[in-house]
C-alpha cells in the first residue's frame, strides 16, 4: 500500500518447481553431473511499487551438464555447460518524460554458455614450489533477447567472455596473490519497449546508452597471520588496478550517465578473529 497515494497493490503467484539432479562419479578425483530444474523469482515488494503495468513473476528452466575433477598430478579444474530460458525476465526501465524508474517484464531471453576452471599446484612438482599455486577462469556467455523489437540480439550490460588468471603463493604466515581480470564489452541498447525502439550502439548525448568497452585489470595483494596468539590478526597491503588502466560503465536509471571505473587503489586490510 502507497501511504502518501493510498493506492494499494497485489500480487500473488504459486509454481511447481520440480528439479533433478544426477552425479556420477568417474574415479575418486573425476566427477560429472547433469542438473536440470525450474527456478521461481516472485515479485518483490520494491518492484510492485515501481511499475506501469502489472509484473509476472519471474520463471526460469536450467538445464546443466558439467565435469569436474581434483588432486590428478597436481592439477584440478571444472567445465560446465548450462542453459537459461526465462520466460519474463525482470529488468528496471528508465522513467521517461522526468517520472521515476519503473520495473518491467523483458519477456522471453536465453542464456547460454560455458564455464571452465584449471587449477595447478606446483607442489606437486618438488617440494621447492610448495606453496605456489595457479589458477584461470573462462566463462563464455550468450544472452539475448528472444522476443520484441530486440528479438536476437545481446541483452544489456553482461559480457560474452570473462577471464580470471592468477598465481599465489603461501609460505608460512606470509601470502602474497597476483590475479588478473579481464572481461569484453558489454551493451546498453535502450528500452525494446520504447515508442521508437532503437537497439543503440552509439553513445547517447547523456551517456547512458550505447556500447561499453571491454577492459583488463591487475591487482596485488600480500598478507602475514600473527596466528592464536594475537587473536588470529591478519594484516595486509595491496594494490588494484596497478597498471590505473581508465574504464567506465554506464547507467539507465534515474542517475543516468557514465560511471568512471576505479582507478590504481592502495589499500590496507585488518582482521581480528575471536
Amino acid at each position: 500500500t502507497d501511504n502518501v497515494t493510498g493506492k494499494r497493490t497485489d500480487n500473488s503467484a504459486n509454481e511447481p518447481l520440480p528439479s533433478v539432479s544426477v552425479m556420477y562419479h568417474v574415479t575418486d578425483n573425476w566427477t560429472a553431473f547433469a542438473n536440470a530444474g525450474v527456478s521461481f523469482g516472485p515479485v518483490q515488494y520494491f518492484q510492485i511499487n515501481r511499475t506501469t503495468n502489472g509484473l509476472t513473476p519471474e520463471k526460469a528452466k536450467t538445464y546443466e551438464i558439467g565435469t569436474h575433477f581434483n588432486d590428478v598430478h597436481g592439477w584440478g579444474g571444472e567445465l560446465t555447460l548450462f542453459n537459461i530460458n526465462f520466460d519474463d525476465e525482470l529488468q528496471l526501465r528508465a522513467g521517461r518524460n522526468g517520472s521515476q524508474d519503473a520495473w518491467t517484464n523483458l519477456g522471453a531471453t536465453k542464456h547460454r554458455g560455458i564455464e571452465s576452471g584449471l587449477r595447478f599446484d606446483f607442489g606437486s612438482l618438488t617440494k621447492t614450489l610448495a606453496g605456489l599455486t595457479a589458477y584461470a577462469t573462462y566463462t563464455f556467455t550468450d544472452a539475448t533477447y528472444q522476443q520484441g523489437a530486440f528479438a536476437g540480439r545481446d541483452l544489456p550490460f553482461y559480457s560474452r567472455h570473462v577471464a580470471t588468471l592468477g598465481m599465489r603463493y603461501a609460505r608460512d604466515r606470509w601470502s602474497i596473490n597476483v590475479d588478473g581480470y579481464a572481461q569484453s564489452k558489454q551493451h546498453s541498447p535502450g528500452d525494446p519497449a520504447g515508442d521508437n525502439p532503437v537497439y543503440q550502439t552509439q553513445q547517447s548525448a547523456d551517456g547512458s546508452l550505447g556500447d561499453i568497452p571491454g577492459y583488463a585489470l591487475l591487482n596485488m595483494r600480500m598478507g602475514y597471520d600473527f596466528g592464536k596468539a594475537a587473536q588470529n590478526l591478519k594484516l595486509a597491503v595491496g594494490i588494484k588496478n596497478l597498471f590505473d588502466r581508465r574504464y567506465f560503465t554506464r547507467s539507465t536509471d534515474n542517475n543516468r550517465g557514465m560511471y568512471v571505473g576505479m582507478p590504481r587503489t592502495f589499500y590496507i586490510q585488518a582482521s581480528l578473529a575471536y
